[in-house]
C-alpha cells in the first residue's frame, strides 16, 4: 500500500493524453520534446514547468528520491531594510518523493508544445511515470503518478524552506549584524488538504496548499501558493482555490492550457539547420513564457525556479535587460509587458531613488533591488568621488532598462506606451544632465562628477563610456520621439546642443577605454564600455573606419579572458552579427553552449541567473533579422554553411512583421506585413536579383542597391522574391 498523505483520498484522475504532433508554426525542424536521459541532483539538471507566476522544478535527491521544487516569483520579503537581506526573493519548499530502494533510472522530458513534463522512474519493483503541469491561465500545479506498472511503495512529504534571505549562505556577502528570523511555518491538516502557512515579520506571508487525489493505479497532487504583503495571510483563498478545482473538467483545463501554448508558439517561428541551436532556441521561448508573462510578475534572476543564490532579486545593470531582449523580435510583446508593468507600478519609487534635490524632474535606479524597485543612487555634485558602494554610483541603469521600454513602443507603435515612456525617459536623462557641463577649452559637454562603469574593477571615474553612450542614446531618442509626435518641448534645444557636442567616447590604440582615465587593462565580463556598438548602435558597423575601431575594441576585450562569463559571449556574438560575421557569431554561441550552459539550458554564476541563455536567443535572432541605422536588415549574418533558414512573423521597428526563406544556400524570399503603416526601409539581402509584389496601398519610393524604401499603410504586405536565372 502506498504511504503518502493517507488522510487525503479522492477519486480517479484521468491520465493526460500526450499529443505528439509537431508545433503548428508552418515551418520545419521544430523540436517538440527536450530530453534529459538522466535527471541530476541540481536544478540545472532537472525538468521544469511554469506559468509566469508559479512553477515546478523536478530533479534527483540522492539515489532513492525525486524532488519537486515549488516556486512563486513574487514571494519577496519586504522589511524596511530594502536590500538583499531585507527584501530578498524567498524560497518556498519542495515535495520529496522517496522510494524504498535506489532508482535504476530517472529520466525526464519537457514536452514543449504541451508545456508538460514527463518523468520516468524505473526500480526493481516496476516503473512509474509522473506528469507535471502548471496551468497557464489558472494558478495550479498538477502532478500525476501513473502507478499501474509499479508494485512497491514510496512516501511523499512536503519539505518547507526556511523563510530567510538565500544570500546569508554565502561567505563573501556583507551580512547584517542582526537578522531576526521570520516565524516558523505552521501546518494545518484537514480531510481536504494540507495547508502550510508562512508568516513574515514585515506583514503578510505566503500559504502553500496541497490536495491529494488517489485511485487504485493513480495518485495526483494539486498544489497552489498564495502570497500577500498585508497582515492577513491568504489561508481562506488557498482552501477555496483547492476546493474549487473541478477534476471532472480536467480534460477541458488541459485543452485550454495547451491552446494557450499553441497560440504562443504560433506568434513566430525560427528554423535553423543546426539541431543543437534549434533545440536551444525553442527551449528559451518555453523558458521565458514559463517565467513571466502578461499580468504576471516581472522576470527576476531566477524565474519560478529557486536554488541557493547570492542574487535573490532584480539586477538593473545588465540582467533584466538581457532577459527581456529576445521577446521583441520573437513577437511576444504580451509576455514582455511584465517589464513595462513593474516600471509603471513603481515610477514614484524610481523618482525617490535619486537624491531629494533632483526628484522634481529626475529618476533612476541603482544596481539591484527587490520587487519594490527600492535601489537608491547616491550621485550628487557634493559627494563626487566619495561613494563607497559602487552600485550607488551607477548613473544610467534606468536609461538602459528604458531602452527596452522604447523598443516595446517602437515594435508595437502603441501610443499608450509612448505616453508613459516619454516623461520617464526624460526624467532618467535629466538626472544625468545635472552632472554635465561644457568644457570651454574643447567645446565638448562632459561629466563633472565620477560615475561607475558596471563590473569593471575600480571603474569610478569621469566620462565612462557606459554613461556617455546611454546619455547620447537617450538624448537622440527623446528628440526623435518629440519629432515624431510634433511636440514642442522646451528642453529640445538643450538636448540637441549637448547631443551634438557630447564628448567623444574615450579610446586609445587598443580601442574603447572604460572611461577618461581608465584604460581596458583587466579582464572584464561586461561589455559596458562597448554600449555604443551594441545594443545602442551609436557607432554604426557600416563603414571601414568604424569597423577598424570595433575590431580593435572587440579583440582587446576578448584577449583578456580570465573573467569572461557566459554573457560575454552573447555580447561577442551580437557584435559579430551586426558586422555581418555570421560564422563568428554562430561560433561564439556554440562556445557558450559548450562551456557555460547547463544540461537543461539554465545558467549559473554562484547561483541561478536566467539572463544569459535568453540573451543567446537574441543573438540567434540577429543572424536572421536586425534593425539599426534606420534600416531593417534581413539575412544579415547567416553562417556560410547554413543551407537553409526560415523565420516567420518576426517583429521589428515600426510594427512590421517579417518572414524570410533561405534554401539551397540562397536567400529566396522576404515577406513584410505593415501592422500600423509608415516608412519602411529594408535591406532584403536576397541572392541575386530581386523583385517585389505589393498587396495593399504601399507606395514604392526608391531602391539603392538591395535597400528598398516604401510608404506603407496598415495591412499592406510586400513580397520580395529572388528572380530566377
Amino acid at each position: 500500500m502506498l504511504k503518502y498523505f493517507s488522510a487525503l483520498l479522492g477519486f480517479l484522475i484521468p491520465l493526460l493524453p500526450m499529443a505528439q504532433a509537431a508545433l503548428d508554426t508552418g515551418e520545419i525542424n521544430q523540436p517538440t520534446i527536450f530530453k534529459l536521459a538522466k535527471l541530476g541532483s541540481t536544478i540545472y539538471e532537472g525538468v521544469f514547468t511554469g506559468n509566469g507566476l508559479l512553477g515546478t522544478m523536478a530533479y534527483a535527491q540522492g539515489d532513492t528520491a525525486l524532488r519537486v521544487d515549488i516556486g512563486r516569483t513574487d514571494v519577496y520579503d519586504h522589511r524596511p531594510e530594502a536590500d538583499l537581506f531585507g527584501a530578498p526573493r524567498l524560497p518556498i519548499g519542495h515535495l520529496l518523493i522517496t522510494f524504498q530502494k535506489p532508482l535504476l533510472q530517472l529520466s525526464g522530458e519537457i514536452h514543449l508544445q504541451e508545456a508538460e513534463n514527463k518523468i520516468h522512474i524505473l526500480t526493481d519493483q516496476g516503473s512509474l511515470t509522473f506528469t507535471l503541469v502548471t496551468f497557464y491561465e489558472e494558478d495550479y500545479m498538477y502532478i500525476h503518478a501513473a502507478e499501474e506498472d509499479f508494485h512497491g511503495e514510496y512516501t511523499i512529504r512536503w519539505v518547507p524552506e526556511e523563510a530567510k534571505s538565500p544570500r546569508l549562505q554565502f561567505d563573501y556577502a556583507k551580512k547584517p549584524s542582526h537578522y531576526p528570523l521570520n516565524p516558523p511555518i505552521v501546518t494545518h491538516h484537514s480531510k481536504e488538504a494540507l495547508i502550510y502557512q508562512q508568516a513574515l515579520l514585515a506583514g503578510g506571508g505566503y500559504v502553500t496548499g496541497i490536495r491529494t487525489q488517489k485511485e487504485h493505479h493513480s495518485t495526483a497532487w494539486l498544489i497552489t501558493v498564495a502570497y500577500s504583503r498585508e497582515n492577513a495571510l491568504p489561508m481562506d483563498s488557498v482552501r477555496q482555490q483547492l476546493a474549487a478545482f473541478d477534476f471532472t473538467r480536467l480534460p477541458e483545463k488541459i485543452a485550454r492550457h495547451r491552446a494557450w501554448w499553441k497560440a504562443f508558439y504560433q506568434q513566430s517561428s525560427y528554423s535553423m539547420p543546426d539541431r543543437e541551436l534549434q533545440e536551444f532556441y525553442q527551449m528559451q521561448r518555453y523558458k521565458i513564457a514559463s517565467a513571466t508573462g502578461a499580468k504576471k510578475p516581472a522576470l527576476d534572476l531566477q524565474g519560478p525556479w529557486t536554488a541557493p543564490t547570492p542574487w535573490p532579486g532584480y539586477w538593473f545593470n545588465l540582467n533584466i535587460q538581457l532577459a527581456y531582449s529576445p521577446l521583441y523580435t520573437a513577437n511576444h510583446l504580451d509576455v514582455a509587458s511584465s517589464l513595462l508593468a513593474i516600471i509603471d507600478q513603481h515610477t514614484e519609487q524610481l523618482i525617490r531613488n535619486v537624491p531629494e534635490k533632483y526628484q522634481k524632474d529626475a529618476a533612476g535606479i541603482g544596481r539591484n533591488a527587490g520587487a519594490n524597485l527600492i535601489a537608491p543612487i547616491q550621485l550628487t555634485t557634493e559627494n563626487n568621488g566619495r561613494i563607497e558602494n559602487m552600485g550607488d554610483a551607477e548613473l544610467s541603469n534606468l536609461t538602459w532598462v528604458l531602452y527596452y521600454y522604447w523598443q516595446h513602443y517602437r515594435y508595437s507603435m502603441d501610443e499608450r506606451i509612448f505616453e508613459r515612456l516619454y516623461p520617464l525617459l526624460k526624467r532618467s536623462i535629466n538626472y544625468a544632465l545635472y552632472f554635465i557641463a561644457k568644457n570651454n577649452d574643447t567645446g565638448d559637454y562632459e561629466f563633472q562628477i565620477k560615475t561607475y562603469s558596471p563590473e569593471y574593477p575600480n571603474a569610478y571615474d569621469y566620462n565612462t563610456n557606459y554613461d556617455l553612450s546611454l546619455l547620447k542614446w537617450g538624448l537622440q531618442t527623446l528628440m526623435a520621439l518629440a519629432d515624431q509626435h510634433k511636440l514642442t518641448d522646451v528642453d529640445y534645444p538643450r538636448w540637441k546642443e549637448i547631443a551634438t557636442h557630447l564628448k567623444h567616447f574615450p579610446k586609445d590604440e587598443t580601442g574603447f577605454k572604460i572611461s577618461d582615465n581608465i584604460a581596458y587593462t583587466e579582464s572584464h565580463r561586461h561589455y559596458s564600455h562597448l554600449m555604443m556598438i551594441y545594443p545602442l548602435h551609436l557607432l554604426l558597423a557600416d563603414s571601414p573606419e568604424n569597423n577598424q575601431l570595433i575590431d580593435r575594441s572587440l579583440a582587446h576585450w576578448q584577449s583578456k579572458n580570465q573573467s569572461l562569463q557566459g554573457y560575454s559571449f552573447t555580447g561577442l556574438a551580437s557584435i559579430e552579427a551586426i558586422r555581418g560575421h555570421g560564422n563568428k557569431a554562430r561560433d561564439a554561441i556554440k562556445l557558450l553552449l559548450k562551456k557555460y550552459i547547463k544540461p537543461n539550458t539554465l545558467y549559473a554564476e554562484s547561483g541561478p541567473v536566467i539572463e544569459t541563455p535568453l540573451a543567446a536567443a537574441t543573438s540567434l535572432q540577429e543572424l536572421a533579422l536586425q534593425f539599426w541605422g534606420g534600416t531593417i536588415r534581413v539575412f544579415p549574418a547567416v553562417p556560410s554553411d547554413w543551407e537553409s533558414l526560415h523565420f516567420k512573423s518576426f517583429r521589428t521597428d515600426g510594427a512590421f512583421l517579417i518572414s524570410g526563406t533561405r534554401e539551397n544556400y540562397a536567400n529566396k524570399e522576404v515577406k513584410v506585413t505593415a501592422e500600423k503603416g509608415g516608412k519602411l526601409k529594408i535591406k532584403v539581402n536576397l541572392t541575386g536579383e530581386s523583385q517585389y509584389l505589393v498587396k495593399g496601398k504601399a507606395q514604392f519610393i526608391a531602391k539603392a542597391g538591395d535597400i528598398y524604401s516604401f510608404e506603407t499603410f496598415p495591412g499592406d504586405t510586400i513580397h520580395f522574391y529572388q528572380l530566377e536565372k
